[in-house]
Parts: structure tokens; sequence; C-alpha cells
């Protein structure tokens, strides 16, 4: 019997979550009406399986905790106004997950089939909970249109491949830089308020938020007031394996009444800048890629064409990528602070240089604004920018994983 209903007339509609036992296993099988647009990934401490799903509507029922000892703990939802719904299934004595996406008759499912710890007997077997038929649209985090579809997510998975909920330690590593330093003090405002020590105190927060969170670890380029050049800023990045650099800064302008946020990307021409200057360096991180037994590189793969090539890849790749994470994160600063442009832009500043990681340059204001300055040494203030930075990074890297 099934344990939720839900009905909708839009495409890829969840239409019920079916929770069994058996023996050894609990299984939790979701279909849909159409080949959803969705991604799951798993997180532990607690040991739990998150699944956004594009365009779906919900009955009354969840959430729903379950006060039994079976492996399924409670079942959350989140929403927003985007019609997009995020699932959290919170999961006790479990050992290995799998997961498959199959397709039987007008029916797409997707099963969860979660191992049972071997130290841990069957005490619950599934009972059906219905629910009345009252649609809720949903929210939860806002789908671009580079989101995964399910052949994508099972290609992803590699079908059927077993994965370990209590031994996955990778997480997103996120590269904070907090612009200036040391005797480089950046923007100084009309009263002494200096760049480097904004972007410091921000960049701690927003570690701060990102640790908070089970899906990142944030490392700070700088964590003292000390100064670091920017081309060592993108190396120090690419040592620590960041996923992501994001660059704190502060604006200034001649014009005192300029004011709000904005967010900058690798431009066409620092990267055909800095393409050219690595094939005549051979670039050290490059060389890297050839050590790899899998890579392209290996055997006679190694000549300028084909490496200029791969390059060119990895700098459309990084502009692309950093390009949407600013698009998310200007929707965030928008409800903190007036946006000075509305989308990313491009530029050639010297910290979005590496093809290797993608990278962005927020500018959380304009010190010269005597309203903005005042705004930017206030401690609260900070730490609604710093959240919301958090946030934007969360919504993309959720259905984006690296």
């Amino acid at each position: 019997m099934p344990l939720f209903f839900f009905f909708s007339v839009q495409a890829s509609t969840l239409l019920e979550i079916n929770i069994s036992n058996t023996q050894n296993s609990e299984n939790i099988m979701l279909s849909f009406s159409n080949k959803p647009v969705y991604v799951f990934f798993f997180l532990h401490h607690p040991d739990r399986i998150i699944l956004n799903v594009r365009d779906s509507t919900i009955l009354n029922g969840l959430p729903r905790d379950f006060n039994s000892d079976g492996i399924v703990q409670f079942i959350r939802v989140r929403v927003n106004n985007s019609h997009n719904l995020r699932l959290v299934f919170q999961l006790a004595n479990c050992g290995k997950i799998r997961a498959i996406m199959n397709h039987t008759g007008v029916r797409y499912n997707l099963l969860f089939t979660i191992i049972r710890n071997k130290k841990i007997g069957l005490n619950r077997f599934a009972h059906p909970c219905k629910f009345k038929k009252k649609l809720i649209f949903s929210p939860v985090l806002s789908i671009s249109k580079y989101s995964h579809t399910a052949g994508q997510t099972k290609k992803n998975t590699k079908g059927c491949a077993t994965l370990s909920a209590t031994n996955i330690k990778n997480k997103i590593i996120v590269a904070i830089d907090a612009g200036h330093g040391g005797q480089d003090p950046g923007a100084i405002s009309k009263y002494g308020l200096k760049e480097k020590n904004i972007t410091l105190i921000i960049a701690r927060q927003l570690q701060a938020w990102l640790n908070s969170d089970p899906m990142f670890h944030g490392v700070m380029i700088r964590n003292s007031d000390h100064f670091i050049s920017v081309a060592e800023r993108s190396l120090i990045a690419y040592k620590k394996k960041a996923s992501i650099l994001i660059s704190i800064h502060v604006d200034s302008a001649y014009n005192r009444r300029a004011y709000g946020a904005s967010a900058w990307v690798l431009s066409n021409r620092r990267a055909s800048r800095e393409l050219v200057n690595r094939l005549r360096k051979k670039d050290g991180q490059f060389n890297i890629l050839r050590k790899n037994k899998n890579s392209l590189l290996d055997g006679n793969y190694t000549d300028r064409y084909v490496r200029q090539a791969l390059l060119d890849l990895q700098f459309i790749y990084a502009q692309r990528v950093g390009y949407e994470i600013a698009t998310k994160v200007l929707c965030q600063l928008k409800h903190v602070s007036a946006l000075h442009k509305s989308k990313p832009a491009y530029a050639s500043f010297g910290v979005l240089r590496s093809p290797y990681i993608p990278s962005l340059l927020i500018e959380i204001g304009f010190i010269s604004n005597t309203r903005e300055e005042r705004l930017l040494s206030n401690h609260f203030y900070q730490k609604r920018l710093s959240k919301s930075l958090y946030q934007g990074l969360h919504n993309y890297f959720a259905l984006h994983l690296p």
C-alpha cells in the first residue's frame, strides 16, 4: 500500500511514495508521471538522503515521523515559490544504499534500497497511511536550466552502484578569499574603514556558515592580516582542491552616490591571455593531469594543439559555472542589499585566472557611499551578507554536485 499520494497536472509529477521492508533492507520507491528532472545525494551525521525534484505538488501528511525501529526515521519536506520539492529521508541503522531508476508502464520509479546493519534486527514492517488529497504547491531550491535529468543522474550514480552512507566523507570545498590584506588595505572610507578588515570578517563568517552545513568545507585563502598576491590566491585554492573560489571585496567610486553589490566572473579577454601564458610556460598544474593514468593526456596526446583544446574547454567550463553560481549569489544578496548590477559581469581581475577552479568575485557594497559604509561596519549586516553568500552557494551545489 502506498504511504503518500500526490496528484498534479504538471510535468514529472511525483505520484506516490511507497516504503516497504524486507528481512535485510528497507525500500523507498518514488513514482513519477513522466521522466523527472531531479538530483539526489547522501549526507551523514545524521545519515540522510536528500532528493530535489523539479515541478511537484504534495499532499497533507508531510512532514512525517516514524516512532519505531525502522531505518527511515522521518521524512521532511521543504518548499519555495518555484514549484520545486525537496524531500529529506533521515535514516538510522543503515549500512549501504543502492539507487536505481526504472520505467514501468507510464511511470518512472526511483528506488532507494537501504541495507540494514547486520547488528539490527527487523522490528517494523510497512503499514499503509493515507492522507487527504489536498494540493499544496511546493516551494524549494530553484532549479536552473542546467539541472540534471533522470538519465544524467542515473549515469552519475553508475546505475546500481552501491554507496556507503556511513563512509561518505567527500565535501564540496569552497575556497574563501578575503580581498587585500597586509600592506594592501584596499579601499579606505572617508572615516578610515579599511576594505581588508571588512572582507576578512565576512570571509570568516562565510566559512562558519559553510562548515555548519555537512555538504561543505570552507577553507580560507588568508585568515589574518597579511598580503598574498592574486596569482598565489588562485594557486592556494588549487592546492586545497577547492571546487569553487569566491573572492570577497568592497567597491569604491569617485561618485559617492554609487551603491549596491555586484558579482564578477572570468572575462573572455582574461581567459585568452591566461591560455597563451599557460601554453607558453607549460603550465605545471596542467602537467599534473598527465600523471593520471586514466587521463586523455597519457601516451602521445601531449602536443600543443591538444593542450590548447583541453585548456580552452577548462576555461569555458570555469567561466560558465562561475557565472551560474554568481547568479545564485546575487539572487540571495538582493534580499539584503541593493544590487549595483543585477546580473554577473565579466572582468579581467587577477584572482579570476584559474581554468581549473570556477571563480567569482563579489563586491558587497561601496565603502565610498556614506550609508553603505555605515552598514558595512555593522556586525548584524555583515552576518546577513555572509549568510546570503552561503545560501547562494548552497542553492547551486544542492543541484549541481561537482
